[in-house]
């Protein structure tokens, strides 16, 4: 029986692999770093994979599951013993994480659609790859998949204490509410997502998104090199840019420009990211000029 801490942490993971397993592939690296990001934060996970990746070697498992894809003309022939597909999905993910294996040409080579389409690549890799390791986790720490299926994944901060971890794991219990996944098209079909917005249409609304995120990889990749920042403040920060890039993935808006403004604030001593916070909120103020034009 594992500890209240490590079942809400396991429980994270498993949201993250949800999160993969019914997203899209925009922001794919996003939702892998997270995983791992979770991955990594559970002793007992870890604890799980140190001992199945001991003499376990990926290159050559990896050589049979491309060979048995050449030979039998399907998906990626991964290991089907447990104690062997833990280990070679997150090694997997691992290289891709560390841009040793390209993803794009991964899912167009070994999960190919008929038309191309990276988005169901994306699906075949997540249902063939990530679903049996989430199953597989889920069934070691007999976590019941339906206490998860509508937590969103929340990214792990390292200043999260027990009593916070603790009131993780009771929500679990609750049947709680999440925000519907809006689907994009083309078209010029207006975003509903609250009434607050009657006017922004998808397109708008997620180009707000994609660029709100590009801003926050930007601060991700300055922050280690701050000097002006103490650690504390840079971990609050960090914290703060996982969440935003997790509810611009949702197409959370409302929760978004708080969150803005929330690293508007903690960052206001930073002059060299203040330049990408300040450049948000010109993003954020031309969402809603347009719609007056």
């Amino acid at each position: 029986m594992i500890s209240l801490e490590e079942y809400a942490k396991v429980c994270s993971l498993i949201a993250s692999c949800n999160d993969i397993i019914g997203g899209k592939f925009i922001l794919a690296h996003n939702k892998i770093a997270a995983l791992l990001k979770n991955l990594t934060a559970s002793q007992e996970v870890y604890n799980l994979l140190a001992t199945m990746l001991t003499n376990f070697d990926f290159e050559r498992e990896f050589s049979r599951a491309k060979l048995k894809t050449a030979q039998e003309n399907g998906g990626f022939a991964i290991p089907d013993a447990k104690e062997k597909l833990l280990p070679f999905v997150f090694c997997v993910l691992v290289n891709i994480n560390n841009n040793t294996l390209d993803l794009d040409t991964f899912i167009s080579e070994y999960f190919p659609s008929e038309d191309n389409d990276h988005s169901k690549e994306f699906r075949r890799f997540a249902e063939e790859l990530i679903l049996p390791f989430r199953d597989i986790i889920a069934q070691h720490f007999d976590i019941p998949l339906e206490s998860v299926n509508t937590m969103k994944v929340q990214p792990l901060s390292q200043k999260e204490n027990k009593e916070e971890l603790k009131m993780k794991a009771e929500e679990l219990e609750k049947a709680a509410e999440f925000d519907e996944e809006y689907e994009y098209e083309d078209n010029e079909e207006e975003f509903e997502e609250e009434e607050s917005y009657p006017e922004m249409t998808a397109d708008r609304v997620e180009a707000f998104f994609e660029e709100i995120t590009s801003n926050c990889e930007q601060i991700l990749s300055e922050l280690p090199y701050e000097k002006r920042l103490k650690d504390d403040i840079k971990d609050d920060a960090e914290y703060i840019i996982d969440t935003i890039i997790h509810n611009c993935e949702q197409g959370d808006l409302k929760n978004t420009i708080a969150l803005i403004t929330a690293l508007d604030y903690v960052l206001a001593k930073s002059k060299n990211v203040k330049i990408y916070t300040r450049e948000m909120k010109n993003v954020l103020i031309g969402l809603y000029e347009n719609d007056e034009e």
